[in-house]
Order: C-alpha cells, then structure tokens, then sequence
C-alpha cells in the first residue's frame, strides 16, 4: 500500500496501469490520484540526494541560458545526482547529448544505472576529475 495526503492506494491497482490512469482509495473511492510519467522535474523530488539537487526553476534558466535545445551537446561538470544530467537530456532530445563528469567511482554508477533504468540514452558518463585531467 502506499499512502499519501490523498489517500492509501494498492500496489495492484498502480502495477500495469496506463499513464493518466486515475486510481480510486479502495476505502473512501473518493479520493484519486493520477498516474503520471516520470520527468525529470519528478525525479528530483524523490530521488536519493547523494549530492546538493539543482531544483526546476534553476534548471529552467540553466537550460535557457545555455539555449539547450533540440540537437545540442551539453558537457556538464559533477554528475551528483543525476537530476541536471536528466533534465539536460529531455531538452537536447534524441539527437542531442549530454557528456557529464563526475570525479566521484560511487556516484558515477549509480548515475549510469539510474540512466539504463530510465531509458535514457543520450547521455555519456564519465569517472574523471575534470579539475585535474
């Protein structure tokens, strides 16, 4: 069961079902929730801070500062979390890339992990200290 300000809600009744889908509290079935895809502006709130998080209205003027677009490559330094990287890739899109360092063997891996669980592949990681090298 999970259970939020909204109600309890069983696993069974989330597992499989489609994006948009509004689930009902089994005890009330007056109180909802939506199923929505994960972004990266999602991912940020729940995701394990192993480093200090950079939130989406940072990230927004990051990402218009930089113009990144559709096609870009961004080269980011300090992979952390993960959660610039993530959003970052959203807005190059499947023809852009993202080349992100991080100096940090630990963080690197579970960045890459979280990457192939999430689909994401325009995005290359890289264990380097960019200070050094």
């Amino acid at each position: 069961v999970f259970q939020y300000r909204s109600g309890k809600f069983w696993h069974d009744d989330i597992i499989g079902a489609r994006f948009g889908t509004r689930i009902y509290d089994r005890k009330t079935c007056r109180q909802s929730a939506v199923l929505l895809r994960l972004t990266p502006e999602l991912r940020t709130n729940c995701l394990a801070h192993r480093t200090q998080v950079v939130y989406a209205p940072d990230l927004a003027v990051a990402s218009m500062l930089l113009d990144c677009n559709h096609g870009r490559v961004i080269v980011e330094s300090g992979t952390g979390s993960g959660s610039a990287t993530l959003s970052f890739a959203r807005s190059v899109g499947p023809t852009g890339h993202v080349h992100t360092f991080e100096n940090n063997k630990a963080r690197a891996r579970h960045a890459v992990q979280e990457f192939q669980q999430l689909g994401v592949r325009n995005v290359s990681c890289y264990v380097t200290d960019v200070y050094r090298d």
